[in-house]
């Protein structure tokens, strides 16, 4: 069978839909010699993970896939006409959308719908887009994937005609990420950055749904009632609708010292930090998934989050859980977590333990199934 990956949106920056691509597409590589694979990528997709299967190949399109009208024209003009040249079997769609003239078999990967479900998390383009182009998408496609049984209920309620078609196949966590060891030292990338003790982690990109504001608060209080010396460290790009704020806040609170903001950060560099940190304090209002928990709990490190929405499938019971939006609770998870070492080392064996759940290769074989059943129209 000949599969192709629709994997335009790659780009030198990204982050959870690309990084969650990029897994597939290495674990799928390394694991089936028995199907081909297609990759097609555009020309802002840097440093492509390895294919270690001699039937897999990365096609070039040579389009700037960060420009979204020449991506939407890509994906609906161009690919059928590629896929048909290509003799492709199935397709694989991983960021939301498909071509809506196309006849192959195609798996769709919806991280979320929030773009009907919660517009709020969206930019008003990204709302345009999907919120138009999500509802065909899902009706014609062969099966729906979903990140999280979370998301799958939101389409169900949505679109239940289309339930049948629907499957929950969680992310895998990378390999990178795992407990202390490697080239890179955890030491090095803190006195990189101006942090001279374990941290206060945050990982995700500045935008409303991270609820970043909230976390600063819980971090003020905790300096003030409690007077801890640590710094927040907050990894991630500045994103639309959040950056701004989270700069006001830290203003607001007289928090210039305290908060170390990093701007994006590389993968390589990325498990260091996690194994740096204290603790992952991960306070999102709504994720379809959410993978810096899982990330973190790989390398070892213990993870605060709050526990509703997709978050509750990654960070499941092997987390310090609290209330969304309750800044105190967060305050008081984040002294508990400073001063009890026997709480760290808790979640660090249950997380490690977690983690191991939710690794690749469980995942990509999983995939396979989805491709067999989308090649026979079930």
């Amino acid at each position: 069978m000949r599969i192709a990956i629709d994997a335009v949106t790659l780009s030198f920056r990204d982050t959870g839909v690309g990084i969650w691509t990029r897994g597939l597409i290495r674990a799928l590589g390394r694991l089936d010699s028995r199907n081909e694979y297609l990759v097609y990528h555009g020309r802002d997709a840097a440093q492509l993970p390895p294919l270690e299967s001699p039937a897999a190949r990365y096609v070039p399109v040579h389009i700037p896939n960060a420009v979204r009208p020449v991506r939407i024209l890509w994906e609906q003009f161009l690919l059928p006409r590629r896929l048909r040249r290509d003799g492709i079997d199935v397709l694989h769609c991983p960021a939301y959308v498909r071509p809506l003239r196309v006849r192959v078999p195609t798996v769709l990967t919806l991280h979320d719908l929030f773009a009907i479900t919660h517009p709020q998390c969206c930019t008003r383009l990204n709302v345009l887009h999907y919120g138009l182009m999500l509802p065909p998408s899902i009706r014609r496609a062969t099966v729906i994937h979903c990140t999280s049984a979370w998301t799958r209920q939101m389409l169900c309620e949505r679109f239940p005609a289309q339930e049948h078609k629907a499957h929950v196949v969680h992310p895998g966590v990378d390999d990178e990420f795992r407990p202390a060891g490697g080239d890179v030292q955890a030491d090095g990338v803190l006195a990189r950055m101006g942090v001279d003790a374990p941290p206060f982690l945050f990982v995700g990109s500045i935008e409303p749904k991270k609820n970043v504001p909230m976390l600063l608060d819980a971090y003020a209080q905790l300096k003030r009632r409690h007077g801890t010396g640590r710094k927040l460290l907050l990894v991630g790009r500045a994103a639309w609708g959040g950056s701004r704020a989270a700069l006001l806040r830290i203003r607001a609170l007289g928090l210039e010292g305290d908060v170390v903001r990093t701007g994006y950060v590389g993968r390589d560099d990325l498990p260091a930090i996690y194994r740096s940190a204290l603790a992952l304090v991960f306070p999102s209002l709504w994720e379809g998934f959410g993978l810096p928990p899982l990330e973190a709990m790989a390398c070892g490190t213990p993870v605060i989050c709050t526990g509703g929405s997709g978050l509750a499938e990654s960070a499941g019971d092997a987390a310090r859980i609290v209330p969304s939006g309750d800044a105190a609770a967060l305050a008081d998870a984040m002294h508990e977590m400073e001063g009890s070492p026997e709480l760290r080392e808790r979640l660090r064996e249950a997380g490690l333990r977690r983690a191991e759940g939710f690794r690749w290769p469980a995942k990509a074989r999983d995939f396979l199934r989805l491709y067999d059943l989308a090649a026979a129209g079930v």
